[in-house]
Formats: C-alpha cells, sequence, structure tokens
C-alpha cells in the first residue's frame, strides 16, 4: 500500500511543479534576495527528498473529517506536530493527496461520501541537522493596527519595541515553557 500511496503522492507533486508552482520557482530564481533564493531550493530538495523516500516513512497519518471542516482538524493537526517533535520525531502536514482524493480514499477503503480527506502526516526520525527555523521576531510579523503591535505598543523604526525588556523576554519563554508541559499529553 505504501508504494501506492507513494505513486500518486509522486504524480501529483510533479503534476503541481509543473503547472502551478512553476511560476513561483522561476520567479525565485530571478528575485533579489539571495537568501529567499536558498531558502526556495532547500525547501524544493527537502520536498522531492520526502516524494522519493516516501514508502519509507515508518507511519503515515491520513485524516480525515466532515466536508470543509478542516478548519477543526488542522488545531490537532498542529498539536500533534508540535508534541511529535518534542520526542525528536519529524512531522509535517500535507494537502497535496487531496489532488487525487479518490484515489486515495479508494486505496484506502473509505466509504464514499462520508468522510473526506483532510490531511496527510508523515511521523518518522528526520535526518541531517534539525536546528531552529530562522524567524523574525513576533513584533515584526504582526501589527494590530499601523505601528502598533498586538500587546506591546508601539514599534520603533528599527522594529523592535521600545519597552521590551529582559524581563518581558524571559515571562514569554517561561509561559511557552508551561504551557508546552501542559498540553504534551493532548
Amino acid at each position: 500500500m505504501m508504494k501506492k500511496i507513494k505513486d500518486i503522492y509522486h504524480d501529483a507533486y510533479w503534476e503541481l511543479q509543473e503547472t502551478s508552482y512553476a511560476e513561483v520557482k522561476q520567479s525565485s530564481k530571478r528575485g533579489p534576495k539571495r537568501s529567499s533564493v536558498k531558502q526556495t531550493r532547500r525547501i524544493s530538495n527537502s520536498a522531492e527528498y520526502f516524494v522519493e523516500y516516501l514508502d519509507q516513512h515508518p507511519m503515515l497519518i491520513f485524516v480525515f473529517g466532515k466536508q470543509g471542516g478542516e478548519s477543526t482538524t488542522f488545531p490537532v493537526l498542529w498539536n500533534l506536530c508540535l508534541a511529535a517533535r518534542a520526542e525528536g520525531l519529524g512531522t509535517f502536514i500535507t494537502t497535496l493527496l487531496k489532488l487525487r482524493k479518490q484515489e486515495v480514499e479508494q486505496l484506502l477503503g473509505m466509504p464514499e461520501g462520508f468522510w473526506h480527506m483532510h490531511a496527510m502526516i508523515p511521523i518518522g526520525y528526520p535526518t541531517g541537522r534539525w536546528g531552529t527555523a530562522s524567524r523574525k521576531p513576533a513584533n515584526e510579523l504582526f501589527i494590530q493596527k499601523l505601528g502598533i503591535t498586538q500587546s506591546h505598543g508601539p514599534v520603533s523604526q528599527t522594529g523592535q519595541n521600545p519597552r521590551t525588556t529582559d524581563a518581558t523576554t524571559n515571562k514569554r519563554k517561561r509561559w511557552i515553557s508551561q504551557y508546552l508541559r501542559r498540553h504534551k499529553n493532548f
């Protein structure tokens, strides 16, 4: 069955690369920021590796629910990914197989029309270096009103909140740590 899932995923992936993603890949090569081109290449290489070795993952979780009910299942899926990460496992959420949902549902023996495929989550041990993703600070990404962050007041020209202190940062880290401990066994 894993080989058949791999073949279906492979066909859907390359169809998407040749149609919807073709322009994105070309524009990333012409883009002005070298770091974004490198990141696009890393993501593309990772995706191609996944497609090539999909049938070797120890576990694939298929998630089904009511038609249009993804907004209720995705928070649970994200918690599953976080819990797996805490145990040293790699995961991600993919909806690519929805392009071939009838084939997949038939292969898995799902009754027609009752449950609908929302996503698939592969789970396995990551290969290579597995570090922290580089992200901009939250106060650079979320703006409640022009020039005002959600809860931390004005943003300076540098993007840093002038009222943020080490004590505030430590308080946030403690809160996140406590939250993750409480929700480890979702």
